[in-house]
């Protein structure tokens, strides 16, 4: 956790970086703002409106407006774009560097790195076509020595109109003490051939998927009532979870999604702080279900 004095400097020094990464934007963006408002005007002042405007002249009217207005945008909203990137690249590191420093731990974290799809292929749990677009991932071992990676990511197909996200949330996945094949899912269906699944009815709100010709055993049980638990505690909107080959993978969207911050304060660091730290730990209750 941040003391209130580390998380002041932390949080003005946040703040600090974004104000001046928005104000040299501003510098830039001023001039061409400048200078296409008062050529905008100056069409407007010899346009002849009763006569009509001719096509050209109403192309050159409509691009300048069209310029002005992303110009303008682009100063208005200046500090969120930077607030944005320095979460991630600034305030995000910070934050797991505490957590590396406080729990003894070697966490590392990358933002917006290439990742390679293996792992959601491996899961089961969406298509295996899905691009990996990556904003936080972070790999290493719980307080438990449990290794893990996880991630706050997209998984989209696609392109253009015809883009589909699959997932817009949180992944990760651990190796478990387990040979059982499971799926337990809010939406959607299995998305491997690796193992045929039958779908076990009777569960509100989430179907469960086995192996075929195989019947619900105790672990699973404990699984299903884990899973809806998670839900309810993380006021996910869908969730996910798999097991296959020992390897646990764990997925949900949340019905908030704020992955830049915009209005800082150390109460805020230390919520978030606290939201990574339980992240981390959820490795360890997945883990736990297991070892008995």
């Amino acid at each position: 956790m941040y003391s209130n004095y580390d998380g002041a400097l932390v949080v003005d020094n946040f703040h600090r970086a974004v104000k001046s990464k928005a104000k040299k934007l501003k510098i830039i963006l001023m001039p061409p703002t400048i200078i296409v408002a008062l050529f905008l005007l100056f069409i407007l002042s010899q346009a002849s409106f009763v006569d009509g405007i001719d096509p050209g002249g109403f192309l050159v009217l409509f691009f300048s407006f069209l310029i002005l207005l992303v110009l303008v945008l682009l100063l208005a909203f200046s500090n969120h774009i930077y607030s944005n990137s320095l979460s991630f690249n600034y305030l995000y590191k910070d934050i797991y560097s505490r957590i590396n420093s406080d729990l003894n731990l070697n966490l590392v974290y990358q933002t917006k790195d290439k990742v390679d799809n293996k792992f959601v292929e491996a899961g089961g749990l969406f298509t295996k076509q899905a691009r990996v677009h990556s904003f936080r991932h972070v790999i290493g071992k719980t307080e438990n020595d449990n290794q893990f990676q996880l991630f706050d990511l997209m998984l989209i197909t696609g392109g253009g109109q015809y883009q589909q996200t699959h997932l817009n949330g949180f992944y990760l996945y651990t190796k478990v003490k387990s040979d059982q094949v499971i799926q337990i899912r809010s939406s959607g269906k299995p998305q491997t051939k690796r193992h045929q699944y039958s779908l076990i009815e009777g569960e509100t709100g989430l179907s469960v998927y086995i192996k075929s010709g195989e019947s619900l055993d105790s672990l699973e049980k404990m699984l299903i009532q884990k899973v809806k638990e998670l839900k309810e505690r993380l006021s996910a909107k869908h969730i996910y979870l798999s097991i296959n080959e020992g390897v646990l993978h764990f997925a949900f969207m949340s019905k908030k999604k704020q992955r830049n911050q915009t209005r800082l304060d150390i109460e805020k660091l230390n919520e978030i702080y606290q939201t990574f730290l339980s992240e981390i730990n959820l490795v360890d209750e997945f883990v736990n279900i297991f070892d008995f």
